[in-house]
């Protein structure tokens, strides 16, 4: 009999693509544990293992066979991605998050009956090669500006941060510009020199980094998009109703209404302004929060109660109907956050009145929670689904199963990429898109 030995195809590929993990020349009907290792950047180590019965053939495949037990069970080729844990388990651990644009590197290992059997490396990189990163910092417009490899023309897309701030979606925008469209990572706010506070921003700067794509080389000014996560996706929906030069929106966790501003003493001043006015709002009933000694808050029904209480002609609604844009919605069911499904299903309701004649689509994910879009991207951890709040100042829940929320971050992924492909055009399909050809680790922003 052969030695055992652990392969992964490819072994190195973009963080989106699918990978295959096989284990040959094992006892059939044995059981295998296969462990997959994480080292994240902030130091924590996350970890994921499996069980498994050989096949008849002496081999493990975890598209081919279930999962016994473990962080996952069942068939799930991409589980030992989703379900990796923090090791050592902590009270308070974020969620995963990438904080830069190197590479990562998986460590896979096999063993039987206790002893260990093989290893393989897997190196899932978020910048293929050839795209090129440009730092961009012009008066208040502060962004990365990510451009596909070779001479385009491409479309672009502005993509804007959640309530997070400042640039910690480069990632996205990497990925994406990987994917052939061009990707502007805007930091509407909590960079320098822009205000920390989510509150009375300027809409006019999602204007000026739509400008400042369309002018950049090799990007074609006829096909911009914008697209935006949670916060951001409420100023992208808002900056398509407002700028005519978006041709496609696409709105991860979307917003019906435009609400406060985020962080202590905001609820009763405007997110945005607009030519300086601050724009009409509304404040979530913070009187329906859980207490909080009962672990991460869930904020949906905050949102959800201030919902139920405005007539249809309150001047917070979100003129959507006003874009010449075509318009995807993202919407995880069981949101903790916000009601997103249900204010998808308001725009989607709001636009048929209308008669809005621009594609539409709004796209739901059962079991789902607060993590899609620049939250988190597809083959990362979606194990723990809370994180304390930088500008809230507590810990919020996310909601959903880790398993539904990873295949809602993997579909939403992709019908983001087919959207933006089929609105604004693209050169390249993902299932075209090789690897990274280029090692080289690419620095976030400081």
């Amino acid at each position: 009999m052969t030695s055992p030995a652990l392969r992964v195809f490819p072994a190195e590929s973009l963080l989106d693509e699918d990978v295959r993990i096989r284990l040959e020349g094992v006892e059939p009907g044995s059981r295998i544990r296969l462990v997959c290792r994480l080292h994240d950047e902030k130091g924590t180590d996350w970890v994921s293992e499996a069980e498994f019965e050989a096949s008849a053939q002496g081999t493990v495949d975890p598209a081919e066979i279930p999962s016994l037990s473990g962080t996952y069970e069942g068939l799930d080729s991409r589980g030992l991605f989703w379900s990796m844990l923090p090791e050592p388990q902590v009270k308070g651990q974020g969620k995963f998050s990438l904080h830069d644009l190197f590479p990562l590197t998986l460590d896979l290992e096999a063993y039987g009956q206790g002893s260990f059997l093989a290893r393989a490396m897997l190196t899932r990189v978020l910048v293929a090669g050839g795209v090129r990163r440009v730092e961009i910092r012009e008066n208040d417009l502060v962004g990365t500006l990510f451009l596909p490899p070779g001479p385009g023309p491409f479309p672009g897309v502005v993509d804007i941060v959640h309530s997070g701030g400042g640039l910690r979606h480069e990632p996205f925008s990497a990925l994406m510009a990987s994917r052939g469209i061009a990707a502007l990572a805007l930091a509407p706010f909590g960079i320098p020199p822009l205000s920390r506070a989510l509150v009375e921003i300027p809409v006019e700067r999602v204007g000026a980094a739509l400008k400042r794509l369309a002018a950049a080389e090799g990007v074609d000014p006829e096909r911009i998009g914008v697209s935006g996560t949670s916060k951001g996706a409420e100023l992208a929906l808002l900056a398509a109703s407002i700028f005519p030069e978006v041709k496609a929106v696409v709105a991860f966790m979307p917003s019906s209404v435009l609400w406060s501003g985020v962080g202590r003493g905001y609820e009763k001043r405007a997110s945005w302004t607009l030519g300086g006015t601050p724009l009409p709002f509304v404040s979530p009933r913070y009187d329906r929060l859980a207490p909080r000694s009962k672990g991460p808050l869930h904020l949906e029904p905050m949102y959800r109660a201030a919902l139920s209480e405005i007539p249809e002609d309150h001047p917070a609604w979100i003129p959507l109907e006003r874009t010449s844009a075509a318009v995807l919605l993202l919407s995880p069911e069981e949101d903790a956050v916000m009601p997103s499904a249900l204010m998808g299903s308001q725009i989607e309701m709001r636009l048929k009145k209308a008669g809005f004649a621009r594609p539409f689509r709004h796209r739901t994910y059962p079991g789902a929670g607060h993590l899609i879009g620049s939250d988190l991207l597809p083959g990362l951890p979606t194990t723990v689904r809370h994180t304390f709040h930088p500008l809230a100042r507590f810990a919020i829940a996310y909601g959903g199963t880790a398993a539904q929320t990873a295949e809602a971050v993997r579909m939403s992924w992709i019908e983001t990429l087919e959207f933006l492909r089929e609105q604004l055009g693209s050169q390249r399909p993902v299932s075209e898109t090789g690897p990274s050809d280029v090692r080289q680790p690419v620095p976030l922003s400081p």
